[in-house]
């Protein structure tokens, strides 16, 4: 079940809407928060989206970084549009640095441009993330010790059609 822009969820009766409406728009589409990471690194707004199922990699961060594709994907990517896309390939244990901390994470490739690194509820999982939408901030845990860090929440974000919400196996 999706939520509507302020947070009210669709009846589970009724199809549920995708982001259509906001496509290439900027709207209050309060979703994701961010914080500051390192990639091989490079500094990066990690993108924190608890809307995505697993983690994501923009194929040209990708190439920024000096990285190739460590192995081809089984997963198709579903867009807010509900399309269906092909990852272009997974990257195996991503080195994601938060707060001094090596947090990695399988991430698959795509060609979305709006974004360098999104980590999903894969990685949100793995590490306990909590994320405290009033405070601005994000709560991991790893070994047995938990930290917490400033992040942004997006309010006013420009929906674009490529955007990966949700993936499937093939």
């Amino acid at each position: 079940m999706r939520a509507d822009p302020k947070g009210v969820p669709a009846p589970a009766t009724e199809k549920p809407l995708g982001n259509e409406q906001y496509l290439n728009k900027t709207a209050e589409v309060p979703r994701s928060m961010f914080c500051m990471a390192q990639v091989d690194g490079a500094t990066i707004q990690l993108i924190l989206d608890s809307g995505s199922s697993g983690s994501v990699i923009s194929k040209r961060f990708l190439e920024k970084v000096g990285r190739k594709v460590d192995q081809p994907s089984h997963v198709n990517m579903i867009g807010i549009s509900r399309e269906k896309r092909k990852a272009l390939g997974e990257v195996k244990s991503l080195p994601i640095v938060v707060h001094q901390q090596l947090l990695p994470v399988n991430v698959i490739v795509s060609e979305a441009t709006g974004y360098d690194v999104l980590v999903g509820n894969d990685w949100l999982t793995r590490y306990q993330a909590k994320l405290d939408w009033e405070k601005q901030t994000l709560t991991f845990s790893k070994d047995e010790k938990t930290f917490t860090v400033d992040a942004v929440c997006w309010k006013q974000i420009t929906v674009i059609e490529d955007s990966d919400d949700e993936f499937e196996s093939s």
